[in-house]
């Protein structure tokens, strides 16, 4: 119990680092896309939370282009690979979320995520990187 509670607040400590970071980047400008929770999901997690026109949304702004259908995985595997520090606090946002609730059940998630989290937002950033049409 102890050493949950250690690691609890190393994660938060550390979430507001990051958050920190990014505030100081969107301060220069350099991410300006928010986003909620519940839209960022689907890019953070991977399993569909709102509806897909918003995974192209926020794909097309990450990399300032008009992605097609068969580029989106590329393009979620840079985003992963490159792991911005915006994504960093978004999953860490996440899990801090699943392993509060102790779960990883989509509709709880959902739920929480609704009840909890309506008004939280996530600041996207820009990738500098073209995605190949393959």
């Amino acid at each position: 119990m102890f050493f949950m509670w250690v690691t609890n607040i190393i994660f938060l400590k550390n979430i507001n680092n990051i958050k920190n970071i990014c505030n100081i980047a969107c301060i220069k400008n350099i991410c300006n896309m928010k986003v909620s929770l519940k839209m960022a999901f689907s890019i953070l997690d991977g399993r569909l939370s709102t509806n897909i026109g918003d995974v192209y949304t926020m794909l097309n702004f990450i990399f300032s282009d008009s992605l097609y259908t068969h580029q989106l995985p590329y393009a979620m595997d840079r985003v992963k690979a490159l792991n911005p520090y915006w994504f960093a606090f978004g999953l860490g946002v996440i899990a801090g979320i699943k392993s509060k609730h102790n779960t990883n059940d989509y509709n709880e998630l959902m739920n929480i995520i609704d009840l909890e989290y309506e008004d939280f937002e996530i600041e996207l950033g820009k990738i500098d990187e073209k995605i190949p049409f393959l």
